[in-house]
């Protein structure tokens, strides 16, 4: 693989960045200061589009991440609250939350989230070791449109639940879905893939922690970081293709910016662009 110049970004611009996704050839960032999340441009720093997030959403310790298309975003918070934001339309819409295992009334931390390109899968991975996936069947017509500092919470989505996922051993630490492949993938100290229609569980991939985990653009290659490490697996196969290490530690979880190219950033605050050499498919 070929890692081109990084760019370093000026972070005090719009705030912490928490994901990053691309629109053609264009780098997509994600900000969040306070409630309020910013989508930039990370070539030019112009800013796409706000949202101003309920504040249960945006308490400490949400998870966030952003759909490969840049067109969703997706956030759920230690209060067990998952919403999504469509930065097309400006809708805000409540997905759906988790339920503590010891007492059913009260809600489990968000620990992370993923979104199909089409924003029509949502998952979650809660504190309690399970992994719920929904469909979305339809975002609501009604808005607390992206606008004010104090939105009214956000309007329910109608999904359905396709699954809930229970896992042993540990907390979900990260998650990727891939709706053209058919599969759910969910990282601790190693990766559980279960397929998206059934539910069952099809590999456990080892190779150390998985904090962050990314599909490359049209394939079953899945990208997993983990410190400063970084692996490529063929998830069908279950074979590991290639791992590399960096000189720092990984910030953000890994995006695929196009066939065999992704992206990363790391504590420096500088995205990082690689080439990869291998196919683009199974």
């Amino acid at each position: 693989m070929d890692l081109s110049a990084p760019v370093r970004l000026r972070r005090h611009t719009h705030g912490a960045l928490v994901s990053i996704a691309s629109i053609d050839h264009d780098r997509i960032g994600f900000f969040r200061n306070g409630n309020v999340i910013k989508k930039v441009n990370l070539e030019t720093l112009s800013l796409l589009g706000v949202a101003y997030i309920p504040a249960a959403t945006a308490a400490a310790g949400s998870a966030e991440t952003s759909s490969p298309n840049a067109r969703f975003f997706v956030s759920g918070s230690s209060t067990g609250v998952v919403v999504i934001w469509d930065t097309v339309t400006g809708m805000i819409a409540d997905v759906g939350h988790g339920l503590g295992t010891k007492d059913p009334r009260v809600l489990d931390a968000v620990q992370c989230v993923a979104v199909t390109e089409d924003g029509r899968v949502v998952a979650a991975g809660f504190w309690n070791s399970v992994v719920r996936v929904w469909k979305i069947h339809e975002l609501p017509k009604r808005l607390s449109r992206s606008s004010g500092r104090r939105p009214k919470p956000p309007a329910k989505a109608m999904v359905q639940l396709l699954h809930t996922l229970r896992m042993e051993g540990g907390s979900p630490l990260s998650l990727a879905l891939n709706a053209e492949f058919g599969f759910v993938l969910c990282g601790t100290n190693r990766i559980l893939a279960w397929d998206l229609q059934t539910g069952e569980l099809r590999h456990t991939l080892m190779g150390g922690t998985a904090f962050h985990i990314g599909f490359i653009a049209g394939s079953p290659h899945v990208i997993v970081s983990g410190g400063n490490t970084v692996r490529i697996w063929n998830v069908i196969t279950g074979e590991e293709l290639a791992s590399f290490t960096l000189d720092t530690m990984i910030r953000t979880g890994v995006s695929s910016f196009a066939q065999n190219r992704l992206g990363l950033v790391d504590w420096n605050g500088r995205v990082q662009t690689f080439r990869l050499q291998c196919p683009a498919s199974a």
